[in-house]
């Protein structure tokens, strides 16, 4: 049965950070299996409390949550996954993750007969970064009342729209150009 901590809080008349609390000082307690890893990891970081980067490590298959660390530092990866014996890690197919460099290191190390797949949302939104950047740059180069500055400035979606999107025969009128 899920229940939320605060629900948990009501009910035994403490606060909802004592409760939470509590859960973060005995996670540990809850993996009890160490000979268990699923065949196809997911490795990620998410911004978690304080403002600080969290590790999350997913079950590919049905998404389910096999650990979050408290911080994305690799000693902190590399001794979380080390608790499991090395038959068990060779047993790992696959490991998605980011274009975050040392995850790359700590898979070959962790997990000797995984493949490495590098997300693909990682490299449209690492390509859409560089368009963006190139594009401010150029903006930069032109004055603020000319013309193709207020090209680059206002139609910026359509530099991140696909090509078959772009409406070619449609025309219309660009106030700021006054055609």
């Amino acid at each position: 049965m899920d229940i939320s901590a605060k629900t948990i809080a009501f009910e035994e008349g403490v606060s909802a950070s004592t409760v939470n609390r509590t859960l973060d000082s005995t996670r540990c307690e809850f993996r009890n299996n160490f000979n268990f890893l699923p065949l196809h990891l997911c490795f990620d970081e998410f911004r978690g409390t304080h403002n600080t980067y969290h590790f999350i490590c997913l079950d590919a298959d049905n998404h389910a949550i096999q650990t979050i660390l408290l911080n994305r530092l690799k000693q902190t990866i590399f001794n979380y996954f080390m608790r499991f014996p090395a038959p068990v890690r060779s047993l790992v197919r696959t490991v998605s993750c980011d274009l975050n460099s040392y995850y790359v290191d700590l898979i070959k190390k962790l997990f000797p007969n995984a493949k490495i797949i590098i997300d693909r949302f990682h490299i449209v939104q690492m390509l859409n970064r560089a368009v963006n950047s190139m594009r401010t740059d150029l903006i930069n180069r032109f004055d603020n009342n000319s013309k193709n500055y207020k090209l680059f400035k206002r139609n910026w979606k359509l530099f991140l729209k696909r090509y078959d999107d772009l409406n070619c025969t449609y025309q219309f009128y660009e106030r700021s150009q006054r055609e």
